[in-house]
């Protein structure tokens, strides 16, 4: 009975299932219920009923009506009379983000200049932590010709071998050498 008010025949496209469904909007309010889960439920015997085409859905009410509704006074008279309106609850409106304002007059001045500071920080503090040999070797023919090493990558597993002891010249080493290739 419900295909029917669905407006469907069942065919090649359309095939009623366990899996057909309608949405609870388009029954009465008495025929859908809350299971104790919380799940809304529709009773087995009911027949969808609001559609588009049915146009059963009442009309929202007109602004002056909704007004007067929340009022409490006719707002058409009170408009002719051009009294005004004293709203009890009016809440000033609350701007979280103003996109339009511009900003006060030098604060882009210091916003460069902090810019600048940190791009010359980041200078600095690049230039310290930079190894001093890659000053000088920028390619593997420097790196063979200032280390003897054939090239960066070698140098670079040679130097992490050997840095642990570094630092403690004249010492015998107590690690193996372990094979880096």
């Amino acid at each position: 009975m419900w295909v029917q008010a669905v407006r469907r025949e069942e065919g090649p496209l359309f095939k009623v299932t366990k899996c057909t469904y309608i949405c609870s909007a388009h029954f009465e309010e008495g025929d859908v219920f809350l299971t104790p889960g919380g799940l809304k439920r529709v009773r087995k015997d009911a027949v969808p009923c609001h559609f588009a085409w049915a146009n059963r859905s009442s009309r929202r009410k007109s602004p002056y009506a909704r007004a007067t509704e929340r009022l409490g006074s006719d707002v058409r008279e009170i408009a002719e009379n051009g009294e005004e309106v004293e709203m009890a609850a009016a809440v000033p409106a609350v701007s979280d983000h103003d996109y339009d304002a511009r900003p006060p007059a030098g604060a882009m001045d210091a916003a460069l200049r902090r810019i600048d500071e940190l791009e010359a920080a980041v200078q600095r503090l690049s230039l310290v932590q930079q190894p001093q040999l890659r000053r000088f070797c920028v390619s593997d023919e420097d790196f063979r010709y200032y280390t003897r090493f054939p090239s960066e990558r070698i140098f670079s597993l040679f130097w992490q071998a050997i840095e642990p002891t570094a630092d403690k010249s004249g010492e015998t080493a107590t690690h193996s050498v372990v094979e880096v290739m």
